[in-house]
């Protein structure tokens, strides 16, 4: 039988749990003098996390604040359930505090994650194909080259959202919250409910439109607006860049003239 394992924790939400491999490690507090290893070893809050790491824990997360759940064992059952073996269950994480949660390159494809706050989270490299994500906060969150294949991302707040060489291809992100997301070499082919906008901006910007229940959205940089806010902001007299100011607002006019349904970008 494997030795039980002690794993310093830092304040009353920040869990390590382990369920993989039949290790069943404790949590002591944080005290003054740093965090206490099973040795009795004085570690840093880093040396911490790496330790955990070494030791097998598939994720390290700071605000893991529901206490009936062990999201460690969430993932080894939905990862049997993916594979069709017995006992496997489909993630039900819905609602779920994973604030600033290290999820690097974790399978939660087809995974329920509705209302989830995932805010600051770190998603890069994750599958979450065929997932849903709808009403989950993921603002600042990472998700550099995630798999995001028709993926359900409505209503979702992806604001600042890292969302660089991303799949996003077949997703669903009506009524989405992109302002100053990164979208640059994300995969948008038959995405809903977005539209790429032709405009060359040379600040290497890539500006799209995002249908919302009360009209377009336009996210250009850290801008953020509807039609009307857009061409104001674009037809000023004094807009700084006159050739790009009239890319956008044509555009805005192309924009305009596509049908109500939804369409891919």
């Amino acid at each position: 039988m494997k030795p039980t394992r002690t794993y310093p924790y830092a304040g009353p939400v920040d869990r390590v749990r382990d369920r993989c491999d039949g290790i069943k490690p404790s949590l002591e507090r944080y005290r003054t003098s740093g965090y206490r290893a099973a040795n009795g070893a004085v570690l840093t809050r880093q040396e911490c996390l790496e330790e955990a790491r070494r030791d097998g824990v598939r994720a390290v997360f700071n605000t893991w604040e529901t206490d009936n759940m062990d999201l460690t064992e969430t993932l080894r059952l939905h990862a049997a359930w993916l594979v069709g073996a017995p006992g496997g269950a489909r993630a039900d994480l819905s609602r779920a505090d994973l604030r600033g949660a290290d999820l690097r390159g974790t399978n939660l494809r087809g995974a329920d994650l509705r209302a989830a706050n995932l805010s600051r989270a770190n998603l890069s490299r994750a599958d979450l194909s065929g997932a849903n994500l709808s009403r989950a906060d993921l603002s600042g969150a990472d998700l550099s080259r995630a798999d995001l294949r028709g993926t359900n991302l409505c209503d979702a707040n992806l604001s600042r959202a890292d969302l660089s060489g991303a799949d996003l291809s077949r997703a669903d992100l009506r009524g989405t919250n992109l302002c100053d997301a990164d979208l640059r070499g994300a995969d948008l082919s038959r995405a809903k409910g977005i539209l790429c906008l032709p405009v060359g901006d040379p600040r290497g910007y890539r500006p799209v439109a995002v249908r919302h229940t009360d009209g377009w959205m336009v996210a250009s940089g850290c801008r953020w607006f509807p039609i009307a806010e857009a061409r104001e902001h674009w037809g000023a007299p004094d807009y700084h860049t006159p050739t790009l100011a009239a890319q956008y607002l044509a555009a805005l006019d192309w924009l305009e003239q596509q049908p109500t349904e939804d369409e891919h970008a």
